[in-house]
């Protein structure tokens, strides 16, 4: 779809050769709406997929900095910043992910 490339509805419009007014009436239409939905989260899941293929090897390049003593050490002390700065947060999302999947789980189970 066009509004998933362009920066503006009359942009897509353009692209998809309609008239910008049609476009709007689409985008107003709830099924293209939560088609558009569907289309942009598959796009992220994609995206997060192949940006999770790439953490081990972004790690790996990190840790190998952080450990190699040939480095300047602001460098080795970069790369073990870089390193926290990023395991806390994801630490927490995966702890609130848990969490929350708890959570929807005893929701389940009391609606049974």
């Amino acid at each position: 779809m066009a509004t998933m490339t362009e920066k503006s509805i009359a942009a897509a419009a353009r692209k998809a050769g309609i008239s910008e007014a049609t476009a709007y009436r689409y985008m107003k239409d709830p099924e293209v709406q939560a088609l558009l939905v569907r289309r942009r989260d598959d796009a992220f899941r994609q995206n997060m997929a192949r940006m999770g293929g790439l953490v081990g090897e972004a790690l790996d390049m990190l840790a190998g900095m952080m450990t190699n003593e040939v480095q300047k050490p602001q460098f080795r002390i970069a790369a073990a910043s870089k390193i926290l700065d990023t395991a806390i947060p994801l630490r927490q999302s995966v702890e609130l992910t848990d969490r929350l999947a708890t959570l929807e789980m005893k929701q389940d189970g009391a609606r049974a």
